[in-house]
């Protein structure tokens, strides 16, 4: 945007604060596989209605879908430093400031705990809030954010395999490979990817697994993760509850 300039008063208080304006290039491909860098800004990641009101020092951040193909933009935001001026003069020359992230960080990996063969055929993560929004309040002494829990959505996802012979053998604990990241290959470093903050209700669900008339186990849809894989080529398809112990909390990284 436009660059303006303030200038100190004779007398009064300062107050100093903002945001991440332009992050990191992210890059697209074209089917030649040629790449072409991209600079984001927070208008180009979060649309038309970013907007930052000047009489209510309000900053409002729209709803936005953050998912595995998700841009990765690590939106930050500072505190409120206030600086007193005395003749013209001001305390402090340089103001030094602090940011806080916005977003949480999330990955996923998998071990086999077994003396079995593992394959992994599909692994889902359905219905996170991952399309909330939020506004940031700079008109007092520190930065009030309050986050809107938005819509649910299926987040990521490991391409299914149609038979079980394609699919990745999860190497067995203790073999000297771990695989961090449950959407690549063993090996692999974690990978994190941002995700909105998501409350420990909003993770966990309070219902119990059942069975039908065939005392086969029936998950509850409310678990948001669900696998599918092979025990010595033996078919299974479960339903994974979140543990009732972790929010996933802005500015934090969860493995």
């Amino acid at each position: 945007g436009e660059l303006v300039r303030y200038n100190w008063t004779s007398t009064g208080v300062h107050k100093f604060f903002g945001w991440l304006a332009v992050d990191a290039t992210d890059s697209t491909e074209d089917e030649s596989g040629n790449k072409t860098e991209v600079i984001m800004t927070a208008e180009s990641f979060f649309g038309s209605g970013f907007s930052f009101n000047e009489t209510s020092k309000v900053l409002t951040i729209p709803a936005k879908t953050l998912d595995q193909s998700t841009p990765q933009f690590d939106f930050l935001y500072s505190d409120i430093k206030t600086v007193k001026v005395t003749n013209g003069v001001p305390e402090n020359v340089t103001v030094p400031m602090s940011f806080s992230h916005l977003f949480a960080a999330v990955s996923f990996g998998a071990k086999n705990t077994s003396n079995s063969v593992v394959k992994l055929l599909e692994f889902k993560v359905e219905k996170l809030y991952n399309a909330k929004s939020a506004t940031i309040n700079f008109s007092g002494s520190t930065p009030s954010v309050v986050y809107a829990d938005g819509t649910q959505g299926d987040v990521f996802r490991r391409v299914a395999y149609s038979d079980a012979t394609a699919a990745v053998t999860v190497p067995k604990e203790g073999s000297g490979t771990t695989m961090y990241n449950i959407f690549g290959q063993p090996g692999d470093g974690q990978e994190f990817t941002l995700i909105w903050p998501q409350a420990m209700n909003q993770l966990h669900s309070t219902d119990l697994v059942t069975e039908d008339k065939d005392g086969n186990p029936v998950y509850p849809d409310s678990y948001k993760m669900s696998v599918k894989y092979t025990v010595d080529d033996v078919l299974f398809e479960k339903r994974i509850n979140f543990d009732n112990t972790l929010a996933w909390e802005a500015g934090k990284k969860y493995h």
